[in-house]
């Protein structure tokens, strides 16, 4: 083979080896890991980021606005978390016992707890969360 021979074949190649079947990257939807529907509350998350603009409350609301789309899964309002949570005098939730409290206080299934880990108020904003 002559050297535009061997590059003919490698750019057909490259070409035709590069196409995707259709749907192949489709977006999945969320599923649920439990057979029968959960009730889950999500806590504001806590900033650890040393950002004085990162409101763990607002992210906490986004998080369960994307939750809602899970089927099997209906999430509480994080305002109804956060009045249980005043009512019990619990700022932030630290320990197993007062998860456990603040569960047993708005009738929920599993108490989503987080913190923002890295965040900069730019467009996009860089986002750390645990």
């Amino acid at each position: 083979m002559t050297s535009k021979q061997v590059m003919l074949a490698a750019v057909v190649l490259a070409v035709g080896g590069c196409a995707l079947p259709r749907g192949l990257f489709k977006r999945q939807r969320p599923a649920s890991p439990y057979e029968s529907r959960k009730i889950f509350a999500v806590a504001p998350l806590r900033n650890e980021s040393g950002s004085l603009h990162a409101d763990g409350v607002r992210l906490a609301d986004h998080l369960a606005h994307q939750l809602e789309n899970v089927p099997k899964i209906d999430v509480l309002a994080v305002n109804r978390t956060i009045a249980a949570m005043e009512a019990l005098g619990i700022d932030q939730i630290t320990s197993l016992g007062e998860a456990r409290t603040v569960m047993k206080t708005v009738g929920c299934d599993g108490l989503i707890i987080g913190s923002i880990t890295a965040y900069e108020p730019y467009d996009p904003p860089p986002l750390g969360l645990a």
